[in-house]
């Protein structure tokens, strides 16, 4: 399995990339408060590490030509994302969203991400975006109310 989102609040990843999940909450608040109603499903996804087994066959389906990689600058990598968020039935993040946690990995500034990259690229997308206590949770009267008419 995989850590547990939230603890610890940042993570170095093997490509030696710090990411601060609070720090990038804040910017994907708009794109957690679209999906919030995926949390407790990709939360267990993510702790499980069925998260990452997707994402890599996504992976191999999206770098077509086998060079090991996907490019930023031909659209790659923003397909790549967008296939992962689509397979999850989520409302996939805006280039600038993606950017902010793609600069942390291409840290050789070569505008590619290998796969170990990409995975860890995803990895930090959806911790950032599910972090715990950020964006504020929507009300979830439905729940309590449901459980009661029961």
């Amino acid at each position: 399995g995989g850590l547990p989102i939230g603890d610890p609040p940042a993570i170095t990843y093997p490509s030696g990339a710090l990411v601060n999940f609070q720090d990038h909450a804040t910017a994907l608040a708009p794109l957690a408060a679209a999906n919030e109603m995926h949390r407790p499903r990709m939360v267990a996804a993510i702790e499980s590490g069925d998260l990452v087994r997707l994402t890599l066959q996504i992976y191999t389906a999206c770098d077509r030509d086998r060079n090991g990689y996907l490019q930023w600058n031909n659209g790659e990598i923003r397909e790549f994302i967008g296939m992962v968020f689509q397979q999850q039935g989520l409302s996939p993040p805006d280039d600038y969203q993606t950017y902010q946690l793609y600069l942390k990995f291409d840290a050789d500034k070569n505008t590619v991400l290998d796969s170990r990259e990409c995975l860890c690229l995803v990895d930090a997308l959806f911790r950032s975006m599910f972090f715990p206590g950020a964006p504020p949770q929507l009300p979830h009267a439905a729940g309590p109310v449901m459980q009661a008419v029961q």
